[in-house]
This record gives structure tokens, C-alpha cells and sequence, in this order.
């Protein structure tokens, strides 16, 4: 059992003692004995002959309702009392002569009656005296005498216990006309007092109001009544039983005052001042119980008036005059209130601390009548005056007594409850749940019990048995259980407190949190004389249960608010609770659940930079208050003034439970510090020292983190893995399978990164990880060519961010915006894309990559065509973020829209722009610059510069030999070379290109490169060489459909390659073979680009080198042919320029067949044709010469 608990039942069973002593209410305590002889005084004393004596037996007034000592009829005689007192006796025909004119009106035949009635009365023949009464007034009803008669039936009808007849007689002679005022005061005084005595018999309030009617009645009926005295106390009597206490008060005030002479002055004294000690008004009592002590010091009540007088100094605290007022009595044995005296005295030296005295005066009264009643009640103060005075042994010799004696009263069950809280707080659970259960047994229903036990004796039995069953082994769930049934069935006890208390503690030990706090919330809502039996710190302890419950449910806020009230609290009392530092640490803890970094920093901070010894915290609160409070820290962002407090506990505290944990933070504090080794050796310690437990998945989790951190992302995936097979369910499986996933999209691993964020995706939809996950997937998808699903993940966030309901987070809106975008373009829905991230601009103007944003939507704009609305866009990307390596993105991307224009020296001023950006780029620069040269050495390239081309691609190739752009950077230069004729040096460069073709970023270039290549054999006339070159090439092409680069090269660069065969061909004397090559690529495999984009240059050169082979193979009219489609098949004289050189050319050639054919007259034609139209040709002058031969001299 925790310490907390312990003391809590302590306190309860200290309460409990306090109590034991009081033999009940000092205010009904009282027990008087013996006997009393109360005259009843008859009410006609002319007509009554001598007055009876009746003897009734006293009964204790504690053993009325409310009433006071005096009675005035025993129940056991019941109605048939009340006319008893003087005798009955009818009076005489003579008695009234005096008074009679009524009798002397009265017939011969009534008179008899009348005489017969009343001898039949004084003889107490109460039966046939009410008959000849009735007889009377049935023949006699208008006689004079019908009246008196009608009085004499109702007293007959009392002494035969007929009240209700009795009262009708009474009545009726009360409502006479004709009855006498004497005998209708008679009647209403036998009225009055007969209602009396019917309310005592039914107890019934509207009874006794129905006597307070009828004694006024006689009050007022006349000035000072015969029996005023005796009705008046009566009527106080009565008064104070129907609920009119203070009228009562006001009756005997004024008795007191007017019958100050009265025989029952005594008595009126003694139910005043009782009556004034039952309202609560113990002063006046006292004073008026004093005035009965010292005006009839020996009256018969004067010792229960002491017994009063000690019980109110009791109430009063004033043990002292208490002891005073009964010790005489309690020495002397023989006085009948000895028994009562010695119980008052025990109880005032109880109160005076003077316990084994207290224990002496209990066991003189056991001592004296072994047998008596009070014997059991007597035994139980003495055993707990023993026990007050440290000596349970006495104690328990005393309640184990009364256990084996008392065995059918309710006193051996409260000895039973009150040895098994000795038991327990002896240490002896076994016994103490041994004596409950006995007392249990014994109060059962249906038990050998004679009288009732109190429910309260039952509820504490309950209780002690739930206190001991919980410090037996194996017992706590039947505790709970007992505590449950104790609560059901005493639900208004005075132990509910205690036993709520206790039952918020024990289930909160046991784990159930949600029924811990029930039971400490009801305890909370008793008012304060609930709890009043409790010390003031019990309230405190199930305030603090509460604030646990509440932390343990989940529910951080509320429990800082409860934490926080406790604390305050607690620290405005007065009691210096020496808890206060660990219910300090607890709102602490509450702070940090709840995720208030600064406030928990600011309540634990005190605690964990106290000195050594100041705190307050014992060896297991410090190092918690050092871990909590270095969480804090490291929420703060504070992981150095952390990490000093988690050294500590490393240092300091190692054996305690929060050290692992403290490592591991320490694995944070570290990553937070910018220590990525630090963090790894830690948590690769803290795996090492954890073979197994609740730690150990988080010990395999922190060290993944730390693993990714380091770049080790294969062992990161390995103890990602590890984890998750220790917790397949644990709460960081979905942080686990992000961070993994993260893992193994650096490995390249794009399947099993995605595989890991769908499952949590699918396994955690509520969790934290959910929205990054996404985003991870799409980006993965976007990248891996599934734009659809990449935009799913996107919107999907999208719509949690609109949800607003924590999910997601503006930023990861905007991520997810900026995915969207991205996935928009990428699947060509250009105008989608540039919505999308205008609307992210607009949503998101702060959001941190917004330079990301800007460029992709210059990129979008540069593909829809709106290359100003681009230029703009990546201006803005400039002057928003100047320092932005996306910035070099948005320039190399002008340089390629302005390429793409053919805007050759704005390209290259981009490009030059790049090139001083990459400077600046640690990371990328040497890429940047690469392609920012390469770029620019095509721009001279395109501007037809081959000399400034070759000399920017070599210094491209100087300054990255083994760059991404360097393959292709040695083609142009190849074909620069080649423009300039250089070759030697071309052929050299592009067989390094060819060696290794999967550099070469194009099928065109690839294609270019082969071209040069053979171009550069056919110059050196190595026509074998030349032809295999473009021959593999293009064989290469016709088996897979594209080059090895997997792209379809343009037709333009397989026609060059084709043509360049075709010319190794023709050189190899291979003519058939050139011819067809030649004509495929004039007629078929240009004619349908033609038909779209018009004749090429190309077709116009192969068309006339077809007329070469023919002309070579003296097929010279086929030649003719040839060369006349190229002469005037490309548009004869509106031919552009670029095909001026191969007209001329074609139409020389075909002026040499007509000379060769015997035609001069056309060859002269023709020469003469070549040399107007093409006069620039260099076969100008040739064709001038060949005129000249072909041309007559003149005669």
C-alpha cells in the first residue's frame, strides 16, 4: 500500500477513537430509575368522597419522543388512568338539594334514575352504571338531572377504557344549554385531561393539539380554574408535543411566574429547563435546572437534574464542573442514579484527558452490578479509555468480553466494530477481518439479536472490514467490493466520508481511474458536516486523488486547474502540509501532460534547481521533477539547459525509474543541440542496456531517429522495424511508420516509403502522422509519375485543413497546395497548376516556401507560353528571396524560354546570370555552373559562332570533365570542330562522346555526334569506318524503335545519318545500295514531312546525289532526270535561298550528261541558264567555259 493511503486510513481511524467514548447524546443520556407516587387530584372534591392513591411507575425520559421526565399516564394503563384519582362516586339525590332547582323540578321517575345510576357508580359497577345513565337520559332527556347524568356516563365510559364514548359525553355537556356552569367546567377539565392521555397513547401531533384545544377551553372558561395549575401544566405538555415548543415554553414561563406555590413547581422546572435544552438553549437550561437544584435539593428528580446539569456542562465543555456535579453520586453506590453518575464521570474525565482514570470510573460501574443493563455500554467507554491511555491490551481484554458476553445485543456488535479497528491499528489484518465479520454476522437479519443495531455501528463494521481486507494480500479487489456495498447500503452514514475517501485511494492504486474519480467527486460534494469527522488534511488527500484521476483520464487541462487549486490552497492553509512539494511536482507533471512548456517550466524549475536537501521531494519526486522539467526544456527549444539537468540524473540518480527515460530525452535534448553523434551514442547505450520492457519500444524508435539523423538509414529502417515488432500496437507505430518511410525514400526505396505511409494512412487515420504521411505519399506518387494519386493525397489534406479541426495545420495546407500544383503540372494540366498556385500565393503569402511556389508557377507559366507572365513571376521570385537556391532554377529556366525563342543573346545573358548565381551555391554551384556554361556555349552554337561555340564547350568540358552535361558538351564541340574544319581534332572528341553513348542526353545528339563521326572518316576517306558508324546507329534504331537513350531521335538526324551512309556507300563503289538509300530519302522519307513543313535541303542534296551515282554508272538520260527534279522540283526560281548552291550545282551536272548524250544545244542551254540564274555558283566559271567550247567561232 502506498504511504499516501496509509496515512489517509490513519487519520480515519483516529477520528473514529475520538468518538468511542461518548456514550451518546449528553442531552439524551439521562437514565432514571426507581419509582414516584403522583397524586391525581379528583376535580370535585364536594361530591368525591376521600382521594385515591395510584402508584405508577417512572419511566426515563430518554425513552419518550420529546417528553419531559413527569408522565402522566403509564401506557401500560392506557386510557382507563386518566379518571382515576379521587373516586368515582355518584353523588346523592341529597348532595344536590342545595343547588337544585333543576331537582326540584325533576320527576318522582328520574330522581329514581338518578339514584340508581349512582349507587351502581360508587360501586364501581362502571358497566351497569353507564347503562342506567343511558336509561336516563334515553327516557329523561329534557330532565334537569340529564346533564349532570350525561357527566357521570362519560366517567363510566373512562373506567371502561371507552374514551371515544367518554369524550362524545363530555362534549355533549360542554354543547348543553341546560348543563350548569359547574358541571360544564367539570366536563371540559375530564375533556382536557382525557385528550391528554389519548395523544400519549397514539403520539400523534394532530392528537395533541386536539388536547390543546380542550384544556384552553377550561383555561378560559373561567378565572382561575380549580385545576388551573394541574391543566396549565398539561397544556405546556401538550404544546411542546404538537411542535409548538415555544408556546409550551411560554406556558411553563408563566406557571413558573403565576404557581410559583404549586406541588408542581419541580416539575415545571425540570420540563423547562429539558425543553430548553432539547431547543439548543443550553444557558437558559442550565440556569433554570440550577434553580430546581438549589430550590428542591432533595426532591425525587434532583439526581437526574445533576445527571442534566453534568450532561450540559459536557456539551458546554466543562468537563471539570461535569465531574463536579456527579462524583458524590458515583461514589455513593446506593444512590439509584450511581450507575448514570459514574458514566457522566468517565466521560468528563475522558475530556479532561485523564483516560485510565476515565477507563477506572467505566470498570467501577461494570464492577458494581455485573448484570446490568449498562454493563456492555460501560465495558465499551472503559475499552476505549484504555486504549486512549496506551493500553490496547486492556482494551482488547474489555471488547472481547463484551463480544463473548453480549452475543444477542447490538452492544456485543459495536464491541465487535471496535476491536477490529484495534486489530488493525495493531497490525493484525486477520484479526481485525475476523471481528468484523463476527459483528457482521451477528447484525445479520434474522440474527439471535434482541434488540436493533444502529446502522452506523454496521456502516463502521463495513469499513474496517474493507481496511483490513485491503492490507491482506490478494484482498484489494474484494476491498473495492465492500466499499461498494458499504456506500449502497449506508449512503447517509457518517462513515461515507471515510469510506469514499479510502475507496478513491484504493481504486486509484488499482487502475481505475474513471471510478477513483466518482468516488472522490462525491466525496467532494458532502457539505462540510459530512466531512466534518474527518482531519482537514483528508480533504486535501482526495483532492489530490482527483487531480490524478483527472490526469490519469486523459485530460490534462482539467487537472492542472485541479492541481493548481489544491496547490493554492494548501499553501494559504495553515496546516504546512509537508506534501506540497510533491503535489507542486504533480501540477507540474500536469503542465507538462498538457503540453504548457512554459508554465511547467516555471512551477518545476524551483524545485529542480533547489539545493540538495531544500526541496522537500524525496529520492524518488527529485529525479522526476529533473526529467519533467527538462522535458519542458527541451519543448522550449532549450536543449542545453536540458540536457545539464538530465546529466544529473544520469550522474546522480541512476538507479531511479526515470533514468532510462531520462536517457532517452537526453537522445532529444542532443538532436535539439545540434549533437547528431551524441544523440546516437546515447540512444545505441540506452538500447543496449534494455533487453526488454515498456521502454523498449521507444528505445528502438528514439535510436531509428537518431540513426536517420546520422545518414545510417538502413539501420534507422532496421530499428524502426525492431520497434514495432516489440509494439505492433504501441503508440508510436504511426510515427514509426512515417520516419521509416522517410528512411527508405532516401535509400531509393520509393515502393516500400510509400508502402509504410499507407499503412499509416489506412492503420491511423486520427493520428498526429496522418496529414504528414500524406504528403510524403503524394510527393512519392508525384514524383513517381502517378499525378492522379499524388493530387489525391494532396486534396485530401487540403479538405483536413478546411475541416479546422487540428488535423491539419496551415502549413501543411499549403504544402499540400503546393503538391497539388506540382501534381496539376506535371500531368500537363498547366492552367490547373497555375490556379493552383496563384490561389497558394494568395492563401499562404507567408508560408516558408514560397520561393518553391514562385518558381513552380513561373515553370507553369513558361509551359502554358506565357513567357512574359513567367519572366515576371521569377522577378518577383528574385526580389522576395534574393538568397534562394531556387532563384537559380527560375534563371536557367528564362535562359530555355528564351532559347526556345530562338532569342539567342537574351538566353545567353540568362545563362551568364546563372553562372554568377551557382558562385554563390555551396551545395548545387558546381551543377548550376555546368549547365549555365553548356547553355551558353549553345547559344554561340545557335548564332552560327563555331569558332566562340568550340571554345565555350572547352571550357565547359575543362571545368567539368565528368559532369551531367559533359557527354553532350563533347558532341557540340565535335560539331564545332567540324564546322571549322578542324577534323583531326573533331574525330577525337566525338569518338570520346561514342564511347560512351548513355551520356549523350538525346537520341538527336546521339544521332549528331554518329554523323560528325562518319563525316569526319569520310574526310580522311576511311569509307568503312564512316559507313559502320551510322550504319549501327541506325541499325540500333531499327531494332528497338528509338535510340539507346529510349527517345525517338528527330527525322531530321536520321536522314543525315542515312545520308551519310549513303555517301560511304557511294564511295565503296557500293552504287546500288547508295542509289536506293539516296532515293528512299529524296522520295519517301521526306515526302511526308514535306507535305507539312515543304521540301527539305536535305532531300534536294540526296535527289541530286542520286543523279551522281547514275551519272557515274553512265546512266547519264536517268541522271538528267534526277538532276531536273532538283533544278526545278524545290520550287525552281522561288526556292528558298539554302537550296540555290544544289539547283546550280544539279543543273551543271545535267548539262555535262547532255554533252555526254551528244546534245550540245541543250547543254548550251543549260550552262547559260546556270549562269544568269546562279552567278555566284562556283561553277560559274566552269559553266562559262564549257559555253565557250560548245559555242561556234564566228566565221
Amino acid at each position: 500500500m502506498r504511504k499516501d493511503t496509509r496515512d489517509l486510513r490513519c487519520r480515519g481511524m483516529e477520528a473514529t477513537l475520538e468518538r468511542i467514548p461518548v456514550a451518546g447524546d449528553f442531552r439524551r443520556s439521562a437514565a432514571v430509575t426507581g419509582g414516584g407516587i403522583i397524586p391525581l387530584t379528583g376535580p370535585d372534591c364536594r361530591t368525591i368522597g376521600l382521594p385515591s392513591m395510584i402508584v405508577l411507575p417512572r419511566v426515563a425520559w430518554y425513552l419518550r419522543p420529546v417528553m419531559p421526565c413527569r408522565i402522566w399516564v403509564a401506557l401500560a394503563l392506557q386510557l382507563s388512568l386518566i379518571a382515576v384519582g379521587p373516586a368515582v362516586v355518584a353523588p346523592g339525590i341529597c348532595s344536590v338539594a342545595a343547588a337544585a332547582d333543576g331537582v326540584l323540578r325533576s320527576s318522582p321517575a328520574a330522581k329514581a334514575s338518578y339514584t340508581a345510576a349512582a349507587a351502581l357508580q360508587n360501586r364501581a359497577a362502571w358497566d351497569l352504571a353507564a347503562d342506567a345513565w343511558e336509561e336516563l337520559l334515553r327516557v329523561h332527556p329534557r330532565d334537569p338531572l340529564a346533564a349532570k347524568a350525561r357527566y357521570y356516563l362519560g366517567l363510566c365510559r373512562v373506567e371502561e377504557g371507552k374514551w371515544p364514548d367518554a369524550q362524545q359525553a363530555f362534549a355533549a355537556v360542554i354543547e348543553s344549554n341546560t348543563a350548569d356552569a359547574d358541571t360544564v367546567l367539570l366536563a371540559r377539565w375530564e375533556l382536557g385531561r382525557g385528550r391528554f392521555a389519548a395523544a400519549q397513547a397514539s403520539r400523534q401531533a394532530e392528537a395533541y393539539r386536539e388536547a390543546v384545544l380542550a384544556l384552553r377551553g377550561y383555561l378560559d372558561s373561567t378565572t382561575m380554574p380549580p385545576q388551573a395549575a394541574e391543566a396549565s401544566y398539561l397544556l405546556g405538555e401538550a404544546l411542546w408535543l404538537s411542535g409548538e415548543r415555544q408556546a409550551a415554553v411560554d406556558v411553563w414561563q408563566r406557571f413558573i411566574t403565576e404557581q410559583a406555590e404549586s406541588p408542581r413547581l419541580a416539575e415545571v422546572l425540570y420540563a423547562l429547563g429539558v425543553a430548553q435544552a432539547e431547543d439548543g438553549r443550553d444557558k437558559d437550561a442550565a440556569a433554570t435546572l440550577r434553580r430546581f437544584a438549589e430550590t428542591f435539593p432533595d426532591h425525587l428528580l434532583a439526581g437526574e437534574v445533576a445527571i442534566r446539569r453534568a450532561d450540559l456542562a459536557l456539551a458546554a465543555d466543562q468537563p471539570a464542573e461535569a465531574a463536579q456535579l456527579v462524583v458524590g453520586m458515583a461514589q455513593d453506590g446506593k444512590s439509584p442514579q450511581a450507575a448514570d453518575a459514574l458514566e457522566r464521570l468517565g466521560t468528563a474525565l475522558w475530556h479532561q484527558k485523564r483516560y485510565q482514570a476515565a477507563a477506572a470510573a467505566f470498570d467501577l460501574l461494570v464492577a458494581r452490578d455485573p448484570a446490568a443493563p449498562k454493563v456492555s455500554a460501560a465495558l465499551l467507554s472503559a475499552s476505549a479509555a484504555w486504549a486512549a491511555a496506551g493500553k490496547p491490551d486492556e482494551a482488547r481484554k474489555r471488547l472481547t468480553q463484551i463480544v463473548a458476553s453480549a452475543v444477542d445485543s447490538s452492544d456485543g456488535v459495536e464491541a465487535s466494530a471496535r476491536l477490529a479497528r484495534l486489530e488493525l491499528l495493531a497490525g493484525d489484518p486477520d484479526a481485525a477481518l475476523v471481528a468484523a465479520e463476527g459483528g457482521l454476522d451477528k447484525a445479520a437479519p434474522g440474527g439471535r439479536l434482541k434488540d436493533t443495531v444502529d446502522a452506523g455501528i454496521v456502516a463502521r463494521l463495513r469499513l474496517v472490514r474493507a481496511e483490513a481486507l485491503l492490507d491482506l494480500p490478494g484482498q484489494r479487489d474484494a476491498c473495492i467490493a465492500a466499499l461498494a456495498t458499504l456506500l449502497a447500503e449506508h449512503p447517509s452514514d457518517n462513515v461515507v466520508a471515510e469510506a469514499l475517501a479510502l475507496q478513491a485511494a484504493v481504486l486509484m492504486e488499482s487502475g481505475k481511474v474513471a471510478e477513483a474519480l466518482v468516488a472522490a467527486d462525491r466525496y467532494l460534494a458532502l457539505d462540510d458536516q459530512q466531512r466534518s469527522e474527518q482531519q482537514p488534511k483528508t480533504s486535501f488527500d482526495v483532492r489530490a486523488i482527483r487531480a490524478e484521476a483527472i490526469l490519469a483520464g486523459g485530460d490534462p487541462v482539467a487537472a492542472v486547474a485541479a492541481w493548481r487549486g489544491l496547490v493554492d490552497d494548501a499553501q494559504t492553509d495553515a496546516l504546512g502540509d509537508t506534501r506540497i512539494p510533491h503535489w507542486i511536482l504533480r501540477l507540474g507533471a500536469a503542465e507538462v501532460a498538457a503540453e504548457t512548456w512554459a508554465a511547467a517550466h516555471a512551477t518545476l524549475a524551483p524545485l529542480a534547481s533547489a539545493p540538495p536537501g531544500t526541496s522537500g521531494l524525496d529520492s524518488t519526486d527529485l529525479p522526476e521533477s529533473l526529467f519533467l522539467d527538462a522535458t519542458a526544456l527541451v519543448e522550449l527549444a532549450r536543449p542545453q539547459e536540458a540536457l545539464l539537468l538530465l546529466d544529473r540524473i544520469d550522474r546522480d540518480h541512476a538507479t531511479s525509474s526515470r533514468h532510462p527515460e531520462a536517457l532517452l530525452l537526453a537522445v532529444r535534448a542532443r538532436r535539439g543541440a545540434g549533437d547528431v553523434a551524441g544523440a546516437l551514442e546515447i540512444a545505441e547505450r540506452v538500447v543496449g542496456g534494455i533487453a526488454g520492457g515498456p521502454l523498449a519500444e521507444r528505445a528502438w524508435f528514439r535510436l531509428g531517429i537518431a540513426r536517420q539523423d546520422a545518414g545510417k538509414q538502413a539501420d534507422a529502417v532496421a530499428a524502426f522495424l525492431e520497434a514495432r515488432r516489440i509494439a505492433p500496437d504501441g503508440p508510436r507505430v504511426a510515427a514509426g511508420l512515417l520516419a521509416e518511410g522517410w528512411s527508405r525514400e532516401a535509400l531509393e526505396d520509393l515502393a516500400g516509403a510509400g508502402a509504410c505511409w499507407s499503412e499509416v494512412i489506412d492503420r491511423f487515420p486520427e493520428s498526429a502522422s496522418l496529414v504528414q504521411a500524406l504528403l510524403a505519399r503524394g510527393d512519392v506518387r508525384q514524383r513517381s509519375g502517378d499525378f492522379a494519386a499524388g493530387l489525391a493525397d494532396a486534396e485530401r489534406v487540403m479538405r483536413l485543413a478546411a475541416a479546422a479541426d487540428g488535423r491539419a495545420t496551415d502549413e501543411a495546407d499549403a504544402e499540400a497546395r503546393l503538391l497539388a500544383g506540382i501534381c496539376h503540372s506535371s500531368a500537363g494540366r498547366t492552367a490547373e497548376a497555375i490556379a493552383t498556385f496563384q490561389a497558394e500565393l494568395t492563401a499562404h503569402p507567408d508560408f516558408p516556401a514560397t520561393d518553391r511556389v514562385l518558381l513552380e508557377l513561373g515553370m507553369a507559366q513558361s509551359t502554358a507560353g506565357d513567357s512574359a507572365a513567367a519572366e515576371a513571376t521569377f522577378a518577383e521570385l528574385r526580389r522576395r528571396f534574393p538568397g534562394s537556391p531556387r532563384l537559380a532554377e527560375g534563371v536557367l529556366e528564362i535562359g530555355e524560354m528564351r532559347f526556345a525563342a530562338a532569342d539567342w543573346i537574351g538566353a545567353a545573358e540568362a545563362y551568364t546570370d546563372l553562372l554568377a548565381l551557382s558562385q554563390s551555391d555551396e551545395a548545387t554551384g558546381a551543377i548550376l555552373a555546368e549547365q549555365a556554361r553548356h547553355k551558353f556555349a549553345w547559344t554561340l552554337a545557335m548564332r552560327q559562332d563555331p569558332k566562340a561555340a568550340a571554345e565555350a564547350f572547352r571550357e565547359q568540358l575543362a571545368t567539368s570533365p565528368e559532369g551531367a552535361c559533359a557527354a553532350d558538351g563533347r558532341v557540340m564541340l565535335g560539331d564545332a570542330l567540324c564546322r571549322l574544319g578542324r577534323f583531326d581534332e573533331a574525330s577525337a572528341v566525338l569518338a570520346c562522346a561514342l564511347a560512351a553513348p548513355a551520356g549523350i542526353s538525346s537520341a538527336d545528339l546521339l544521332g549528331l555526334a554518329t554523323v560528325r563521326a562518319a563525316e569526319c572518316a569520310a574526310k580522311e576517306e576511311h569509307w568503312q569506318e564512316s559507313h559502320d558508324l551510322v550504319a549501327s546507329w541506325l541499325a540500333a534504331r531499327q531494332s528497338t524503335g528509338t535510340s539507346e537513350d529510349g527517345a525517338e531521335p528527330a527525322a531530321a538526324t536520321v536522314a543525315q545519318a542515312r545520308f551519310a551512309r549513303a555517301w560511304a556507300l557511294q564511295n565503296l563503289s557500293r552504287f546500288d545500295e547508295a542509289l536506293t538509300e539516296y532515293r528512299t530519302l529524296a522520295d519517301d522519307g521526306l515526302g511526308t514531312e514535306a507535305a507539312s513543313r515543304g521540301p527539305t535541303e536535305l532531300a534536294a542534296r540526296a535527289r541530286l546525289m542520286e543523279g551522281e551515282v547514275l551519272f557515274e554508272q553512265e546512266r547519264h538520260k536517268e541522271a538528267i532526270a534526277a538532276f531536273f527534279k532538283v533544278a526545278y522540283g524545290f520550287g525552281d526560281r522561288q526556292a528558298p535561298a539554302a537550296f540555290h548552291p544544289w539547283q546550280a550545282q544539279a543543273i551543271f551536272e545535267a548539262a555535262r550528261c547532255f554533252e555526254v548524250l551528244g546534245k550540245p544545244v541543250q547543254a548550251r542551254g543549260l550552262y547559260a541558264e546556270l549562269r544568269e540564274r546562279h552567278p555566284q555558283s562556283p561553277h560559274d566559271e566552269a559553266a562559262r567555259k564549257r559555253l565557250d567550247s560548245l559555242t561556234p567561232a564566228a566565221r
